[in-house]
């Protein structure tokens, strides 16, 4: 039940986030505006976490200590360059940025195939080539759409 409600509300999400940078119709706020929602967000998001695991183990808990900047620093910086790339390929092409962005369950499902050799049935296999195949079809009616 949780991935299915993690899809919608990603896809309401992804919407929403290209009538935000969309200057003709939405809201029309910059790249850099909307980065700076994101980072308040994730703030405010991390001010929640630290007051929940004050509360639960009932002492402070230090985000800069070593190991923590090792493992979790380094996977917040690259969240935080996932979050630009992003951003901007939206504002530039929402309509072939957002499927792209979406296919990240795609690529995970290649990649435990091909590293953690994970066996697939023949009906994910069906799908895995359904949405590649939606993304080239999305890409090449972009191209086209541009031409004319």
């Amino acid at each position: 039940m949780f991935p299915l409600v993690y899809c919608i509300f990603d896809t309401i999400g992804t919407a929403a986030d290209g009538i935000i940078l969309d200057e003709e119709a939405g809201l029309g706020l910059g790249e850099i505006d909307v980065l700076i929602l994101y980072g308040l967000t994730f703030l405010l998001a991390g001010i929640g976490c630290y007051i929940f695991m004050l509360i639960r183990n009932k002492k402070p808990y230090n985000p800069f200590a070593i190991k923590e900047l090792r493992t979790k620093g380094v996977a917040a910086c690259f969240e935080e360059f996932g979050q630009i790339f992003y951003v901007f390929a939206m504002a530039s092409k929402p309509m072939l940025a957002a499927p792209m962005v979406a296919s990240y369950c795609i690529v995970s499902v290649i990649l435990s195939r091909i590293f953690l050799k994970e066996k697939l049935k023949a009906s994910q296999y069906a799908c895995v080539i359904a949405v590649i195949t939606g993304i080239v079809i999305l890409g090449i009616s972009e191209g086209l759409g541009e031409m004319e």
